[in-house]
């Protein structure tokens, strides 16, 4: 068996980093999950090594998220990170307009998310994830046996900032994290 691993926990502490960085005041954040994530237990310690109070939000499906963003506001979170999951994938255009009529800064795991108007995400280039795909199912079509082919792990990844949401925000990202950026949207 062979394959691409997705499973990206470990870019969960990155992520709230990048929060951090933007948003020096940042004390609390709400970590958004969907049914049974596999995420939250790196989630709440990424947190806590960053100094950050967590709180664990979880949908059970979409019709939880308008009261989970009025709950964040009454725990005063002041920004929010995404863990991968199908149905907050499906709901990301809706979930950056909770972020935004809550006036809550918000990362997501694809570049999607800041296509859509979370302030920032960072993942795997899901681009490089579909050619490493072809790569090994070329592999495997000229003989290679997949028990002999590792798991890969993404290589690529990018982080992809929102301007427009930073001003919605009335946040300004630092020159430093500008730099760091893969796209930045204006």
């Amino acid at each position: 068996m062979t394959g691409l691993t997705l499973a990206d926990t470990k870019l969960t502490g990155k992520r709230l980093s990048l929060l951090k960085d933007a948003i020096p005041t940042l004390t609390r954040v709400g970590i958004l999950s969907g049914y049974r994530s596999h995420h939250l237990r790196v989630s709440e310690a990424s947190a806590h090594a960053l100094n950050l109070q967590s709180r664990v939000f979880q949908a059970v499906d979409r019709n939880d998220l308008d009261k989970l963003f009025s709950r964040m506001v009454t725990d005063r979170v002041q920004a929010v990170l995404l863990l991968p999951d199908s149905m907050l994938y499906q709901e990301r255009t809706r979930l950056a307009e909770l972020a935004l009529r809550q006036r809550l800064a918000m990362i997501g795991w694809r570049s999607v998310f800041a296509h859509a108007g979370s302030l920032f995400s960072y993942g795997a280039n899901i681009h490089a994830d579909f050619r490493r795909a072809g790569v090994l199912t070329g592999k495997i079509l000229n003989g290679a046996k997949p028990a002999e082919i590792p798991v890969e792990e993404p290589t690529r990844f990018e982080l992809v900032i929102n301007l427009r949401t930073a001003k919605a925000l009335g946040l300004t990202i630092p020159p430093s994290l500008l730099l760091r950026a893969d796209q930045v949207i204006e």
